[in-house]
Order: structure tokens, then sequence, then C-alpha cells
């Protein structure tokens, strides 16, 4: 149950602040960034469950959006925004993973 409640309030956190960002290509390379960041230091480090399951899936599964992502590009067919958000978020999610390495040793 605690983790349930820790999803909710976290999403909800994430769903304001999704909101409050208009870029999409944006919301979803910072994403990978900081999944890619706080998965390295979660494992590294002990946390309680609820917390590492409402900032994952919580927080971060409300801020980005595959979805948007999708829909963006079959509407615009814009390839370049495809290419930048597979590539970019890869991108994105290494370089989160070696900072997050850099601090926490």
């Amino acid at each position: 149950m605690k983790k349930i409640i820790s999803v909710m309030l976290f999403a909800f956190l994430g769903g304001i602040l999704r909101a409050s960002l208009a870029n999409t290509l944006l919301v979803n390379l910072l994403g990978a960034f900081v999944l890619a960041f706080l998965a390295e230091i979660f494992i590294k480090k002990t946390y309680p469950e609820w917390l590492v399951v409402g900032v994952k899936t919580g927080f971060l599964g409300a801020f980005t959006t595959f979805s948007s992502f999708t829909v963006e590009f079959i509407t615009k067919q814009n390839w370049l925004y495809l290419f930048a958000s597979i590539l970019g978020g890869f991108a994105c999610a290494l370089c989160g993973l070696y900072f997050a390495r850099k601090v926490v040793k």
C-alpha cells in the first residue's frame, strides 16, 4: 500500500511538471538523463523501496511521455525529431549514468 501511495503522489508531481513544459523532446531527454542517473544512484545506495518506485515509476513515468512522442512523430512525420529523440535519449541516459558514477563511488 505504501508503494501505491508513493507512486500516486510522485506521479501527481511529475504530471504537473510535465504539463508546465510544452516541449516533449526536452521532457523526454531530461527524463532519460534523470532516470539513468537515479537508477545508478539507487543501485549503489540503499533507499526505501517505496521511494525508488515512487520516483522511477510515479514521477518519471508521469513526467516523460512515450505516447506524446509517438503521436508527434506520426502527425508531423519529422524524421529529425525521431532521431533526435532516440539518439538524444541514449546520449542523455549515458551521460546520466556517467555522472552518477562520478557522484557515487
